[in-house]
């Protein structure tokens, strides 16, 4: 939408809303919140309670809202914590007295049912939070890494940085656990829900409803598919439960054999997929069809086995807390760029992710420069950077090999038929369609092993991760929020209100299974 365009709907749901008539522009957060409210005259009786966190940004805070009044349009009411000090830093209108009426957060309250929990009035004392350190000593590295967009265990240049925001992190997570679980004695309620479970205090209230016996569904907008979220329970959103949505799915038959020919299709940049399955963001920017730059083709073209190193986006939350032999990526890399070096008659391309450069802003360590410097003066190491062009799938022929950390484009290469090796736990770990070494020495024999005869890998290996890649990109996200994550585009129901919010946010109540199929005949049916 253009700034003209956004600039006429403001104007006309603000004299709607002055008017007191029916907000058809929610042109922003407080329009919207007005117009789900009205539709709440006619809701159910409350037959449960949740308790839901509004914390971290305006897309989360946002979220919450929205999500607090979908439930209650189905017979739920929430419980809604904030932190007081937060809303007022995100939302300016609520520091201003006299206008703070205007603002979004002011019409919260107003919410049929809503009941609001300040955090910044429930700080623990040093001896509550006590018991709590052992568990914040744990997440820190994790919480600390993602806030400052590096690596757990960052040996870089943030190095120092990342360090005192470990021990910030601490102090947070077990100060907030001790407040979730005062909160939650005190308040009770049938399920929490938050996002992430991995990022920010999230950690810390999975720990404190886990210790009051409180199931917890955690949430995440999936950027693959703008407007889309992913959800589990009792574990973190990007902790896929593969099983589960195998089980959910049924049984791989011709029709969704199609629908992962055509993702593949999709990926390597077909024509004739060029709009992609739902809007699927694609994250290689050239086709297969693209000739390759002359010094990457003239590498390609080199005598022995060639290997891919494809590397994940530093500073994404999928990365966080994945078991490997390596302290991280950047060490990976270094011993693998070592090996190679000292195998003369071997080639490694380091492809760093192409969405370093969608994601730039987030972006504080670009692998792509830690592989040129690990492997300068290496004359059998080829390295492409995140903003450059070159197809990754144009490099999968004539692999002896895949290397990921944990990279979906290992599934991507063994649905292709070539073996992958990967250096951390992936996602796709319980389907064994990739090797996981299981120690340092072993990761190195299975390199060895696929440099001297690369192995053919069995056709029920690459279906497996063909069923993989689209459960992942095609059945398992909902399009249950706006497509630009915030609530001035959103109604609550009817023609305006996105395609499964009917059924994600009864998932979100409780009144479904969180591995319910959204794009089949479950589409809108608990």
């Amino acid at each position: 939408m253009n700034p003209i365009q956004r600039f006429s709907r403001t104007v006309k749901g603000v004299v709607q809303w002055v008017g007191q008539r029916p907000i058809t522009e929610p042109a922003f957060p407080r329009l919207a919140l007005d117009s789900w409210r009205a539709e709440l005259k006619q809701a159910p009786p409350v037959r449960r309670r949740v308790m839901m966190t509004a914390f971290r940004n305006r897309t989360w805070i946002e979220w919450a809202v929205y999500a607090t009044c979908q439930l209650r349009r189905l017979g739920v009411a929430t419980t809604l914590v904030y932190s007081s000090s937060e809303v007022r830093r995100l939302y300016p209108l609520a520091r201003v007295s006299g206008v703070d009426q205007l603002g979004f957060w002011a019409a919260v309250e107003d919410i049929e049912d809503v009941r609001l929990v300040d955090l910044d009035d429930w700080r623990p004392t040093p001896a509550e939070a006590a018991p709590f350190r052992d568990f914040a000593r744990s997440y820190a590295p994790t919480v600390a890494a993602y806030d400052l967009h590096v690596e757990e265990n960052e040996e870089g240049p943030l190095e120092r940085s990342y360090l005192r925001e470990v021990a910030r992190a601490e102090r947070m997570l077990a100060e907030t656990a001790a407040a979730f679980t005062r909160m939650l004695g005190e308040n009770p309620v049938a399920r929490l829900v938050c996002y992430s479970g991995l990022i920010g205090p999230s950690p810390a209230i999975c720990e404190a409803a886990r210790g009051r016996d409180v199931e917890v569904l955690t949430v995440e907008g999936w950027a693959w598919r703008p407007g889309h979220m992913i959800c589990n329970l009792n574990a973190p959103a990007l902790e896929y439960n593969l099983e589960s949505w195998m089980r959910a799915l049924g049984p791989w038959d011709t029709d969704r054999e199609d629908v992962a020919a055509r993702l593949l299709r999709f990926q390597e940049g077909a024509a004739s997929e060029s709009s992609g399955p739902d809007e699927l963001h694609r994250a290689q920017r050239s086709t297969t069809l693209a000739p390759l730059p002359p010094a990457l083709a003239a590498f390609v073209a080199r005598p022995g086995p060639r290997f891919l190193m494809a590397t994940n986006v530093v500073g994404d939350s999928s990365m966080l807390r994945r078991p490997s032999v390596f302290r991280n990526q950047r060490d990976w890399m270094r011993h693998t760029i070592e090996r190679v070096r000292d195998r003369p008659g071997w080639n490694l391309i380091v492809r760093a992710h192409p969405d370093e450069a969608f994601i730039r802003q987030k972006v504080a360590v670009r692998m792509g420069d830690v592989a040129r410097e690990l492997a300068r003066g290496a004359p059998n190491v080829f390295v492409i950077g995140g903003d450059e062009d070159a197809s990754s799938y144009s490099l999968m022929p004539g692999l002896a090999g895949g290397l990921v950390w944990i990279s979906s484009i290992g599934a991507d290469m063994a649905a292709r038929g070539v073996p992958v090796v990967a250096a951390a736990r992936p996602k796709y770990h319980e389907l064994g369609i990739v090797e996981e070494p299981a120690t340092f020495d072993g990761y190195f024999e299975s390199l060895e092993r696929l440099a001297r005869s690369t192995p053919v890998v069995a056709p029920e290996t690459q279906a497996r991760a063909r069923a993989y890649l689209s459960l992942v990109f095609q059945d398992f996200s909902f399009f249950a929020f706006s497509p630009t994550y915030r609530a001035r585009d959103l109604f609550l129901s009817g023609p305006g209100s996105p395609p499964d919010a009917e059924l994600f946010y009864r998932i979100v109540a409780g009144d479904a299974s969180p591995e319910t199929p959204a794009r089949s005949e479950a589409r809108g049916v608990a």
